[in-house]
């Protein structure tokens, strides 16, 4: 929003390192996040609480230490006034002085930021509110990450008036190689006119190609749940069991972050330096006489894993393009098993008899929103009346807020695929034909802004069940990126070595703090 990617980027990990090393806890004061999207280079404005003088709009702005400069206007720009209705407001202390003529150069340090909005024009909400502290980091990181964003193909549901953000879908596939499957759970979809409707759309440095689309309609017994694993399984559950202990590698008490949904999370970050990756220890009572149980998991990515990401591709300098190129034809472009040597995905481990068994790993679902995801895992060889599991990845590249362990339920399920009724893009284009199977044919959306309305019969609810909605997609995309100057071919080799990525991320990690001076 405030300046170049470039640059946000920089500052977005300089606040992170603030947040991550001081001692007061942090939560965004968030009123409604039903929307994300895309502030680059949007124009900001600027308000004087209490002041007579008309309202002001900055443009061209850049950051210098804890200093926000840019251009002041008497109105936005056009740019800005069609930019989908999206402002956000920057209330300012009464210090700050009104300029005495227009257009003209404007510096605001951050502590005379008192607040700062997000408003989206389109559905007539503020989306992001919030109070600001004294360095103003709270607010300021949160809307950088929403500029400096890259992910995946964003899902909206419509609840009859506007669409409401509920997740991304085929999270880390950046590659045609990595192309994959997606289970995306809908919570609170509701039918309009007899049917589920929801918007796909492209908010960010993209080019992404959906392959296929269709909802897995699942019908259940009253009173249990349902979630489908990666593998397209469904698995019915009643209650499920918080942890007795948790900690982390540093052996820090972590029960109460993740025993339960709420804004307190687990974000990683061992203070062992020895340590490339981030893990949790969490121990279990056994359910009586079963032999598989049902790990529940809820938390998404962590901005700093994209930032991550970022630097690595930047490595390749001005053979980006190329090496991107041939990626979608070589023999020797990146695995689907790479991600995992590199501890990306969430590694899920069991202790049987003294020793960590790997068992399976949840897939990257991207920053925007929390997710619900399932595993089934086979307990029958635990010699012991609890169950130790090991959650493990890459170091600060997953937020955990919620896990527990259950059972299944042997009550009825009644799943229905239903495919796309009518799928229309952004220019008027119908897709039904292209989204309805997984095929050669894709539905791309080459720049921000692109988006497709997708319509899908709501079939009749099975007596004395309840309902829940799975979004089942398909696809991959493609980060568009300028990086310049000569690949480090060196250092890039190096991630020929399993872990290597978590190594990089705590090296940047630490040379932010530096930099920082923590």
């Amino acid at each position: 929003m405030f300046c170049n990617k470039t640059t946000l980027g920089l500052i977005s990990v300089l606040l992170i390192g603030f947040i991550l090393t001081s001692c007061v806890s942090y939560k965004p004061r968030t009123v409604e996040v039903n929307r994300r999207s895309n502030y680059y280079r949007r124009d900001a404005h600027l308000i004087w609480p209490g002041s007579t003088e008309s309202d002001l709009y900055m443009k061209d702005m850049s950051f210098a230490g804890n200093t926000l400069s840019g251009t002041v206007y008497q109105k936005p720009t056009p740019k800005a006034q069609r930019n989908n209705g999206f402002m956000a407001n920057l209330y300012l202390d009464s210090s700050v002085v009104y300029p005495d003529s227009l257009p003209c150069k404007l510096a605001i340090t951050t502590d005379k930021i008192l607040k700062l909005e997000v408003y989206d024009s389109s559905v007539g909400k503020t989306i992001v509110y919030t109070f600001l502290s004294a360095t103003a980091v709270a607010a300021v990181i949160l809307v950088i990450f929403l500029a400096t964003k890259e992910s995946c193909p964003f899902i909206y549901s419509f609840n009859g008036s506007t669409y409401d953000f509920i997740g991304e879908i085929y999270s880390g596939a950046i590659l045609p190689g990595l192309e994959r499957d997606d289970y995306l759970p809908l919570p609170g979809l509701k039918p309009v006119n007899a049917s589920y409707q929801l918007k796909m759309t492209n908010e960010v440095q993209e080019i992404q190609h959906t392959n296929m689309t269709e909802l897995l309609v699942v019908d259940h017994s009253v009173g249990t749940n349902v979630l489908i694993d990666k593998y397209g399984k469904c698995h019915s559950y009643q209650a499920l069991q918080a942890p007795i202990l948790a900690h982390d590698a540093d052996a820090n008490n972590i029960l109460d972050l993740i025993s339960s949904r709420d804004s307190l999370r687990y974000l990683g970050g061992s203070n062992n330096h020895a340590k490339a990756s981030d893990e949790m220890y969490l121990t279990f009572d056994r359910p009586n006489e079963e032999d598989e149980a049902l790990l529940v998991f809820r938390g998404k990515n962590s901005f700093w894993l994209d930032y991550t990401m970022g630097q690595f591709f930047n490595m390749f300098g001005s053979k980006y393009a190329k090496w991107f190129k041939n990626q979608k034809t070589s023999k020797n472009q990146i695995q689907p098993n790479w991600a995992l040597e590199q501890d990306i995905p969430l590694s899920v481990f069991l202790r049987e008899h003294g020793e960590w068994k790997f068992v399976d790993y949840y897939y990257v679902v991207g920053p925007m929103a929390d997710k619900d995801m399932v595993m089934p895992i086979d307990i029958s060889n635990v010699g012991s009346d609890q169950i130790e599991i090991k959650l493990e990845s890459g170091y600060l590249f997953w937020e955990t807020d919620y896990v527990a362990l259950g059972v299944g339920s042997r009550s009825p399920v009644y799943q229905e695929a239903v495919p796309i009724s009518k799928a229309v893009s952004h220019d008027a284009k119908d897709l039904s034909g292209i989204l309805k199977v997984s095929d050669k044919k894709y539905f791309t959306m080459p720049q921000i802004g692109n988006y497709a309305v997708l319509n899908f019969a709501v079939p009749a609810l099975h007596q004395d069940c309840e309902r829940t909605v799975f979004l089942h997609s398909r696809g991959h995309y493609e980060v568009l990126r300028k990086p310049s100057g000569n690949p480090d071919v060196k250092y890039l080799e190096s991630f020929r070595q399993p872990g290597k990525m978590g190594q990089f991320s705590r090296e940047l990690y630490l040379q932010k703090l530096k930099l920082a001076g923590k």
